[in-house]
């Protein structure tokens, strides 16, 4: 009797230590996930930029070939 006490403290042990380790990974696991979405967001924003800098920068470079060759413009 007195082994079989010990095992069932034994397994309550176990069972709450593994309540506490997946309560532990999830909440790891869903601070994992917002940190991908930060990131994500982060990349978006980065991506959005580096758009726009192309934009201007071809329409520079637009600019500046009608200016070299005037007789190239549409409509002429």
């Amino acid at each position: 009797p007195i082994i079989m006490m010990s095992q069932n403290r034994q397994t309550s042990k176990d069972r709450l230590a593994q309540s506490n380790d997946y309560q532990v990974n999830l909440k790891s696991e869903l601070e994992i996930m917002n940190l991908h979405e930060k990131i994500d967001q982060l990349r978006i924003g980065e991506l959005e930029k580096l758009l726009l800098q192309q934009a201007e920068a071809i329409g520079r470079m637009q600019r500046a070939l009608e200016s070299l060759n005037p007789q190239s413009q549409p409509g002429t």
